[in-house]
């Protein structure tokens, strides 16, 4: 099984959605957060699913 790796930016930006959603509702924030770590193990478990992106710092 492949295994992913979250870069710092992309853990700064999460915790930005989640912040931003948790004022509002923090029931949506926290599904928010669940459908991060349900997207991860999908590419985990199939990461040939994802989209090849050009720019390889991303």
């Amino acid at each position: 099984m492949a295994k992913v790796i979250i870069h710092r930016k992309a853990e700064e930006d999460m915790l930005a959605i989640f912040t931003y959603i948790s004022g509002d509702n923090i029931r949506n924030a926290n599904m928010m957060l669940d459908r991060f770590e349900k997207a991860f193990e999908l590419l985990e478990q199939f990461p040939l699913s994802g989209t090849k992106l050009k720019d390889e710092f991303l």
